[in-house]
């Protein structure tokens, strides 16, 4: 059974679109829990959403507490799992296929018989109704981050000791399968010597393209001196390549917190913003001013897929969460304050319906919640902007506009594709992938000679086609 906490409070503001809604609930700290910050949220494949904090009921041992909550705001479900014995904190949501979610987390109640005996990744694929259909244990510490992958599975990363007694750390990426069968694990660090011993802490991973990016940070015990790492590996778990970030004076921590993958050009971001060579690992200083950055547990940010823009949340100096949006890396074309966020950032996402959901841990250290925020993809709370809306017409399945088009053209269909084909008059083709499989994908038809063209959209659901003009 499920236990139902009622001490909950909800703004719903009504919007103009029945199919899209902002809102924002908060989730009330137990009355016996010590403490209750946010962890986690994401956008499950049919609309709900997830969100997850680490509660100490009764004021013991640390527990993951999920609740699910529809596109509305409205709460289907919240509960808190203590089916073990002992600590389990630091989690993190991955949306599954079937409408459920992973959650996963840091465990001290499954010890195996690796370096550590203490502390593992503890894995549960939950149902849409808070039932767990099975688990996964993992010889880990530390654990930083997960994601998905192309082909449905999940990946994991997390830190590992080099040997027992607490010497030195590596990095370890796991790959799962879509039902938690272990596919690969991936030690990745560098070779430890006499103390004092050398350390690899993790902070991220990601799969773009055909390879998988590990983001972490480099140290020798004792010392703030932090070095910043970025390991490329393929498919199979095996070192393509390394990149070192060093520390440039004396007590600077530099880490490499997050790769991404803009405008078919790839980026980290460490002491300052670089742009990255995939094949080869090469990297060059470029200038910043998007303010991305990583929290413990989520990205502040989301390059949307198909479209060339970059979503930012980040709290600033006038102390108010601003929504930025951009699509270039020097200037944002769009700043809005968001006042109703308060709190602690934890996540951010950009929902399925173009919207935004924040997660915050508000109030105070002695009433603590989870605040989940939902505004429209310009941040607005109370209404939701036509700008934010679909443009596909009712009566069409794939749609490319502007139309005419000069410079470039966003294809929108109703399903996702991977593949789109645009021919032109005389037959000839041109194909474009589709790397993150939307619903969306920009292309430049700046060279492309006055006339009219046919788009083919290729996925999964089907094959959809549309005609633009290029003048």
């Amino acid at each position: 059974m499920l236990k139902m906490i009622t001490y909950l409070s909800l703004q719903f503001i009504p919007t103009i679109a029945l199919s899209q809604s902002t809102f924002q609930l908060s989730i009330l700290e137990e009355p016996t829990s010590s403490s209750f910050p946010a962890g986690s949220i994401t956008e499950a494949s049919n609309g709900d959403i997830y969100a997850v904090g680490t509660t100490f009921p009764g004021g013991g041992f640390a527990k993951n507490r999920l609740v699910r909550i529809d596109k509305y705001g409205n709460l289907l479900w919240d509960t808190t799992y203590a089916h073990t014995s002992n600590h389990e904190f630091s989690p993190e949501l991955m949306p599954t296929s079937d409408g459920g979610v992973l959650l996963t987390s840091d465990s001290y109640s499954y010890p195996l018989a690796d370096e550590d005996t203490l502390q593992d990744i503890l894995i549960w694929k939950i149902d849409s109704e808070g039932v767990i259909e099975w688990q996964q244990v993992l010889s880990a510490r530390n654990f930083a981050d997960m994601n998905t992958t192309k082909d449905g599975g999940f990946l994991l990363l997390a830190s590992i000791h080099e040997t027992a007694y607490y010497q030195g750390l590596d990095l370890i990426a796991y790959k799962l399968d879509s039902v938690g069968t272990l596919l690969w694990s991936s030690r990745l660090g560098k070779q430890k010597f006499d103390p004092p011993w050398e350390w690899e802490m993790p902070n991220s991973i990601r799969e773009i393209g055909s390879q998988i990016y590990v983001c972490g940070f480099h140290t020798l015990t004792g010392s703030l001196k932090n070095s910043g790492v970025l390991y490329a590996i393929d498919q199979s778990g095996q070192l393509v390549w390394e990149i070192l970030n060093p520390y440039t004076t004396i007590d600077n921590d530099v880490r490499i917190s997050s790769v991404f993958k803009f405008n078919d050009r790839y980026y980290f971001n460490g002491d300052g913003f670089y742009e990255f060579n995939p094949i080869t690992g090469n990297f060059w200083e470029q200038p910043d001013s998007l303010n991305i950055g990583f929290t413990l547990k989520g990205y502040n940010f989301d390059v949307l897929c198909g479209r060339d823009k970059i979503h930012v949340v980040n709290f600033m100096t006038d102390s108010n969460y601003h929504l930025r949006l951009y699509d270039n890396l020097l200037e944002p074309y769009f700043d809005a304050v968001v006042t109703d966020i308060t709190g602690v950032f934890a996540e951010s996402i950009v929902t399925s319906d173009g919207g935004n959901l924040v997660l915050t841990t508000a109030g105070d250290v002695t009433t603590q919640e989870l605040q989940i925020t939902k505004t429209d993809c310009l941040g607005n709370f109370g209404f939701w902007s036509d700008d934010c809306n679909s443009k596909l017409p009712n009566d069409l399945t794939v749609y490319a506009y502007p139309n005419p088009a000069s410079s470039e053209i966003l294809i929108e269909a109703d399903f996702d594709f991977e593949e789109l084909t645009i021919y032109d008059v005389r037959g000839a083709e041109v194909k474009y992938d589709n790397p993150c499989s939307c619903k969306f994908q920009t292309i430049d038809i700046s060279h492309y000679a006055s006339g009219v063209y046919q788009v083919r959209v290729k996925g999964t659901s089907g094959i959809a086609v549309a005609r633009f003009a290029k003048i």
